[in-house]
């Protein structure tokens, strides 16, 4: 297969955070150029132009002479992360409550009910593609890019530690009834109950 010349380093990069995030590779391995090359059919310098990227969005590293290796936050940093998250999307949910329009509403019912039957038969890839998107046209909705952007670059961070994934089919089931729980404070337009969901999803994402 002839390798895609020209790739947008945000898009390679973002194919790149979600290989992560499906466990491809963990926090702490090392990314050899030539793997990226291979897996993702993109030409050297495309390679390492989303490598680099990655590294601005810290979710790689990279040491020199060395490379590039997955960002493995300490818990400090995770802890940071997860004030920030809440901060910003504690006040974005507030603007999606008062914005949201049917249309948006009924995409996000569909995704928490796709998000709940890939809990039971999907692959963790499925899974994670799902609740990207729900969280996608969640924060899309609030209609400030540059504050979605910030939250979807918050919620890469932490990349595939074991921060970011679901410890056990409890744990994701409960992401499931979070998520159903959202879209129905949010159906109510009630901003400040989707603020506790909203704030209680990301706490228990790190118990």
């Amino acid at each position: 297969m002839a390798k895609v010349r020209g790739k947008v380093p945000r898009m390679l990069g973002d194919e790149i955070a979600a290989e992560i995030r499906n466990g491809g590779f963990r926090p702490g391995e090392w990314i050899r150029l030539g793997d990226i090359e291979e897996r993702f059919q993109a030409t050297r310098f495309d390679a390492r132009r989303a490598l680099s990227e990655l590294v601005l969005r810290q979710i790689l590293e990279h040491a020199p002479n060395r490379g590039y290796r997955v960002y493995a936050p300490d818990p400090e940093t995770i802890r940071h992360v997860r004030e920030a998250r809440a901060l910003l999307e504690s006040e974005a949910i507030r603007s999606v409550a008062r914005n949201i329009d049917e249309e948006n509403l009924a995409a996000l019912r569909a995704l928490a009910d796709e998000f709940r039957q890939a809990a039971d038969h999907g692959t963790r890839s499925e899974q994670n593609d799902i609740n990207n998107q729900f969280h996608q046209i969640l924060y899309a909705c609030a209609g400030n890019p540059v504050i979605q952007g910030l939250i979807e670059d918050l919620r890469q961070r932490l990349g595939g530690s074991s921060h970011t994934v679901w410890q056990s089919r409890d744990a994701l089931l409960q992401s499931a009834l979070d998520h159903a729980d959202i879209v129905k404070a949010l159906e109510a337009h009630d901003a400040e109950l989707a603020v506790r969901l909203v704030q209680r999803h990301i706490n228990r994402e790190s118990e």
